[in-house]
């Protein structure tokens, strides 16, 4: 099936925070929190207690962002179904994903998941992640975080990197070594949404800071950056 760049885009967003998801229970492991014992990414059991904890943390309304975004791109993984390399760790994505939806859409008035929204980064960092680590074993932990590199980098490959207008002001603000407030208000946008607009571009980059994406948008003359900034 061919599916959107846009789509690509759902899906790389949602492969990356699962990425670092995997990276901050991991952190938990090593001051001191679990390890649990779930092995499996498509344990029912495991959905059910990742969804307790997402409970105690998050307002009902974020537990609806996530269990809609989370079924949408589940929903789209199982549409674009790719084949080779990529399979085991796009099947292991789609499966986390959709089991967590349907276990914090339980505890929702309504049950069924729609995938109209996308939820926040910034809200998915609340996240009680030294709970989550008494659920899960180190083994599922790393293959979680194998799995979900591999389809952002299937992901990456197939999906164009230049960024959009609004994303190309941005770099161009940051390049002239304007800070997120100046960005923020001279786009008319939230600080908080200009930090979405970035995060999703160092997403879309496969980098991990600004420095970084700077230095990557250099590299492809999308903007011109002063020696001292990049």
């Amino acid at each position: 099936m061919n599916i959107g760049s846009e789509h690509l885009g759902v899906i790389l967003r949602h492969a990356c925070w699962v990425e670092r998801h995997a990276s901050q229970i991991a952190e938990a492991f090593e001051a001191g929190h679990g390890p649990g014992e779930h092995t499996d990414a498509a344990s029912a059991d495991l959905h059910r207690q990742i969804g307790s904890v997402y409970q105690m943390t998050l307002s009902p309304h974020y537990l609806r962002l996530v269990a809609d975004s989370f079924w949408r791109c589940s929903d789209l993984m199982t549409a674009i179904g790719p084949d080779g390399p990529a399979i085991d760790g796009w099947n292991t994505v789609s499966c986390y994903l959709k089991g967590v939806s349907e276990t914090v859409a339980s505890g929702l008035n309504h049950s069924q998941p729609n995938g109209d929204s996308e939820f926040n980064d910034n809200t998915m960092e609340l996240l009680r992640y030294e709970k989550l680590a008494t659920l899960m074993h180190p083994e599922l932990v790393g293959a979680l975080h194998k799995a979900a590199t591999a389809v952002a980098d299937y992901c990456r490959f197939f999906t164009p990197l230049a960024p959009n207008d609004t994303q190309l002001a941005c770099l161009e603000a940051l390049a002239a070594g304007q800070s997120q407030d100046d960005i923020a208000k001279n786009l008319g946008y939230s600080k908080r949404h200009i930090q979405r607009i970035l995060a999703d571009m160092w997403d879309q980059f496969g980098v991990d800071t600004a420095p970084q994406g700077l230095a990557f948008a250099a590299a492809h003359d999308w903007v011109t950056v002063p020696p001292n900034t990049a």
